[in-house]
């Protein structure tokens, strides 16, 4: 059985590291609400919920700074050379019951990052796409401001001969 050298420092990083699990799951739960009101186009709470997201990412700054400086400490005690270890280099120096929680509470960590990540790309993209529909809507009503009434009729249907083949655009009007 393996003696650690620094008991302490390992029980204070298993509890880092579950809380930084916790901030990032309610990270990843705001993004999926930031998600849902993308695609509602719901503004108002959108704006709250980007406020939101700012004060969670600003936890887990804090927090993922408290568990870097507690691997840089556990580097020192373990390796004299090397203080840039990773955690999973320094579960390697725990007991074995230390690194089993160290490392699935590193799995949940690495999988909450990841969903991080996806989401984040996600709604970047339905966010480009949302500004691209807003510009092409700009782009259409200026070319039509004057000429709407020439364009369609009082039922909203379009007037010219050539748009009566283009009966999907009457029917969503």
């Amino acid at each position: 059985m393996k003696k650690e050298k620094s008991p302490i420092l390992f029980t204070k990083l298993i509890e880092i590291l579950k809380i930084e699990n916790q901030d990032y799951d309610k990270l990843v739960n705001i993004l999926k609400t930031k998600q849902k009101l993308i695609v509602q186009g719901d503004v108002e709470l959108l704006q709250s919920t980007i406020s939101e997201e700012a004060r969670q990412t600003k936890i887990c700054k804090e927090i993922e700074e408290e568990r870097i400086e507690i691997v840089k400490k556990l580097a020192r005690v373990y390796s004299s050379k090397n203080i840039l270890m990773t955690l999973k280099e320094i579960i390697n120096f725990a007991a074995p019951e230390n690194s089993v929680k160290l490392t699935t509470l590193r799995y949940k960590l690495k999988r909450s990052l990841n969903n991080v990540t996806k989401l984040n790309g996600e709604n970047s993209y339905l966010l480009n796409i949302s500004l691209c529909h807003v510009k092409e809507l700009i782009n259409l009503y200026l070319y039509t401001r004057d000429k709407t009434s020439e364009t369609y009729n009082i039922n909203g249907y379009m007037n010219s001969t050539e748009a009566i083949n283009n009966k999907m655009l009457n029917y969503q009007i």
